[in-house]
């Protein structure tokens, strides 16, 4: 026969005096439904708004640093290009009116002296 051991008998009384003293709290063998909290809307709403706010706050550090280090590049190559294709623009453009300005001003003196000569030739006959 097998001898019980006292060490046993003492764990088993003892957890005995505590079940029989404490029956509503539940052990890893019983499962338990939880109770959903009660929360007010206007709270519920309060509390989903300050975690967008959190959440973009944080979202926006991090996203700042990404974006001017993914689009400087870009942005400087489109600039360069902006850039070139304003100054091509630009020197024609100029070369435009001064080929006109220079053109007003041949005529203007081929005119001035024409004038005297055409003059001169009226009063000759």
């Amino acid at each position: 026969m097998i001898e019980p051991n006292p060490l046993v008998a003492r764990v088993d009384a003892l957890l005995a005096s505590h079940r029989h003293a404490d029956d509503d709290v539940p052990v890893l063998t019983e499962s338990v439904e939880p109770r959903e909290p009660e929360i007010e809307a206007e709270r519920l709403e309060a509390l989903a708004a300050g975690f967008e706010r959190a959440v973009l706050g944080r979202l926006l550090v991090e996203l700042d640093p990404a974006l001017e280090q993914r689009l400087a590049p870009k942005l400087a190559t489109l600039f360069e290009q902006t850039l070139r294709g304003l100054r091509e623009e630009l020197a024609s453009s100029v070369r435009e009116l001064v080929r006109a300005a220079v053109v007003d001003a041949v005529q203007r003196e081929l005119a001035l002296r024409r004038k005297p000569e055409d003059a001169a030739g009226e009063e000759r006959v």
